[in-house]
């Protein structure tokens, strides 16, 4: 009975420190490595190399946020910036893209891409002044008309994260039926 209840004790005790191993490696693998303050973004340029997969923290009027870079491609990066809401920008060399922190309709971040190498990246900051954010709508073109109506779909390039400017995207039809017409069909063997 001992013998069971040890075996019983020890098989437990392994599937614990199994599992606590696991939530260890999970922990360092998936967390930041090191977090590094640009501090307060004022007016000027701030130019920053940042590596992958570190996050970063910027102020602008005392209100801290974060910027990780989540992907480096051949051609283009990926930066992710803020919590809530988080903002994702895909940069190609020498661009320039704004940023509304906040999703107040006006831009509080200008960030630039200056350069890039195998695991990091050059990137300028400069803080704006209650530059609004301007939306800017790419549209399909209509699909087929469905039931009475037609859709398309739209996405806002310049991660505004309004709709205020939102151009339609459904709208009624009327499947036209025609009648009386005459279809000659062949069929071949």
């Amino acid at each position: 009975m001992i013998d069971n209840l040890s075996i019983k004790l020890r098989v437990i005790l392994i599937f614990f420190i199994l599992v606590t191993l696991f939530a260890i490696f999970a922990v360092l693998k998936y967390s930041p490595k090191e977090e590094i303050s640009f501090g307060e973004l004022g007016i000027v340029n701030k130019i920053a190399s940042v590596e992958t997969g570190k996050v970063y923290f910027f102020e602008i009027d005392g209100e801290k946020h974060k910027i990780i870079l989540t992907d480096l491609g051949t051609n283009s990066i990926e930066l992710t910036i803020g919590e809530s809401p988080e903002i994702v920008l895909y940069f190609n060399l020498g661009e320039t893209k704004k940023a509304d922190l906040n999703q107040d309709g006006f831009y509080e971040l200008v960030l630039k891409l200056n350069d890039f190498g195998e695991d990091s990246a050059s990137i300028s900051l400069q803080k704006l002044e209650n530059l609004p954010c301007v939306e800017n709508w790419d549209c399909t073109e209509y699909g087929a008309c469905i039931s009475g109506v037609k859709r398309r779909i739209c996405i806002e390039s310049n991660s505004c994260g309004t709709e205020l400017n939102k151009p339609v995207t459904e709208e009624e039809c009327i499947v036209k039926i025609i009648e009386n017409e005459t279809f000659n069909f062949s069929y071949s063997s």
